[in-house]
């Protein structure tokens, strides 16, 4: 438990982590340092919002984020943009040090813990958060149903655009040859 941070939310201010975005799939253990980097140089030479999803805390068993069954407020107490210290405070603090990382070279970051798994859980929240690119890694599993989601989700049920398609970025592993 916390006893001298801020309490979360309190450590940004409330628009500071708004604007365009980028999001990066990640891990945790930062499994894809690489998928993160080029996201952070995007975002760097974009001006965008960089969000870290990290890909690997959704669990069958329980959700990383506080539900309806938290203490009184709980669930109602984070945005859809975590900042470092929202990570701290749920017990996430080696994603909170990849956001810290990415604030020290000067990039807006914020993290998703998502509830759900899978590229499906990734273009739901790329797309809800107006995100314009998605960085992966090339090894994902079921990445080919990734780029036919975005489309479905920039298109209204008439298959007119109502927003513009993302872009999906594969980052391949350094340590394959």
């Amino acid at each position: 438990m916390r006893t001298t941070q801020e309490e979360p939310g309190e450590g940004h201010r409330p628009g500071s982590l708004d604007g365009p975005a980028v999001v990066a799939h990640t891990t945790e253990d930062d499994q894809h340092p690489e998928v993160r980097q080029a996201a952070q140089a995007h975002a760097k030479e974009h001006g965008c919002v960089l969000i870290l999803f990290a890909a690997d805390v959704a669990s069958w068993l329980s959700e990383p984020m506080p539900n309806q069954w938290a203490s009184e407020g709980e669930a109602d107490r984070f945005g859809d943009r975590l900042s470092a210290d929202d990570l701290d405070f749920l017990g996430r603090s080696a994603l909170a040090e990849q956001v810290r990382e990415s604030h020290r070279g000067g990039i807006k970051t914020s993290a998703w813990l998502p509830k759900d798994k899978g590229v499906e859980a990734l273009a739901d929240y790329a797309s809800s958060q107006g995100a314009h690119v998605v960085f992966v890694p090339e090894s994902l599993a079921s990445i080919d149903k990734l780029g036919p989601l975005l489309e479905a989700d920039a298109a209204a049920p008439d298959g007119r655009r109502t927003q513009p398609s993302l872009r999906v970025v594969m980052e391949p592993d350094p340590t394959r040859s």
